[in-house]
Order: structure tokens, then C-alpha cells, then sequence
């Protein structure tokens, strides 16, 4: 009676632990949450920049302000932010950028296989000086296998978009 008893009262405080650990992860994991948002917010109004339409990447977030006819990315691959800021007819041209490798495969004489590591677009800048990461749509490590093709279709309109909103900007 007493050892199950004594088994009963071990469950139940792993139990306790197990859900104040949980507790703790969530609420650290809404902190981060927090301290990301302001610091977008803060990036957003110290460049005058309306969030308009905002793309959440994998590692960047994109805002296009329509009213300025700005195009702001935000990369938060590393602690420190990094932004770029360039009007929307400062661009040249939006192109698709796949990154692939190429592995042999084992037991097949010859045969490769090529793997893409990441989907992105690259916006190209008339001016050379300017600066800008590729925006990653798609990336292998952080993605399953099966939303490639989608992440792929969205790369492909978010270009369609920029090169529309481009084109408004410079005929007015």
C-alpha cells in the first residue's frame, strides 16, 4: 500500500515539473515573440514605412508600402537586425534564384541527383552600390519536401507583384 503510495506521489510531482517546464518554454517562447515584433515596429516607423502588405519569410520579413512606393526588408538571420530600404522604382529587374546541389547516388553507376537547397528572390537594384539578400522562400533545412513547389508558386507572385507595383510607381 505504501510503495504504491510512494509511486503514485512520484508521477504526480514528474507530472508538475513536466508542466512548469512547459509553462516556462511558452512563456519564453511569447517573450521572443514580443522583442521580435518591436523590434520590426520600431525598424518600421524609424523609416517612415507604413506595414502595409508584409511577407513573413523564413528569414527575412518583407513590407512593401504602397503609398511611398518602398520596399523595406527586414533580416533577422542573426540577434542583430539588418534592413535594407529601396524605392520600388530603384529596381531593376525580381529574379528567382534556385540553389541546388547535385549528390551521386549510392549503388547507381553514374546517376546524380540534384537537391534544392533554397528558393529565393533576388532583387536586383539599378544602382550597384545598393545591397540586398536574397529573400528565401524555401529553404531545405527548414521546410518539408512536399510545400517546395508551393513556396515555389509564391516566390513567383511575390515577384509578379513587385514587378506590377514597379510599374504603377513609375507611371505616376
Amino acid at each position: 500500500m505504501q510503495f504504491s503510495f510512494v509511486i503514485l506521489l512520484m508521477v504526480v510531482a514528474v507530472i508538475v515539473v513536466a508542466i512548469f517546464m512547459i509553462r516556462s518554454q511558452r512563456n519564453k517562447n511569447k517573450q521572443a515573440l514580443r522583442q521580435h515584433e518591436a523590434a520590426i515596429q520600431h525598424i518600421l516607423q524609424e523609416n517612415n514605412v507604413s506595414g502595409e502588405t508584409r511577407n513573413q519569410l523564413i528569414y527575412q520579413n518583407v513590407f512593401i508600402d504602397q503609398s511611398s512606393g518602398q520596399l523595406l526588408v527586414v533580416d533577422h538571420r542573426q540577434a542583430r537586425y539588418h534592413f535594407s530600404l529601396i524605392k520600388l522604382d530603384e529596381i531593376n529587374s525580381c529574379k528567382l534564384k534556385q540553389i541546388a546541389d547535385t549528390v551521386s547516388v549510392e549503388g547507381a553507376k553514374g546517376r546524380t541527383e540534384t537537391i534544392t537547397r533554397q528558393i529565393g528572390v533576388e532583387v536586383v537594384p539599378r544602382q550597384k552600390h545598393i545591397d540586398l539578400p536574397v529573400l528565401v522562400f524555401y529553404d531545405v533545412n527548414r521546410h518539408n519536401i512536399y510545400v517546395k513547389t508551393d513556396m515555389e508558386n509564391q516566390a513567383r507572385e511575390f515577384i509578379s507583384n513587385i514587378m506590377s507595383l514597379k510599374k504603377t510607381a513609375l507611371s505616376t
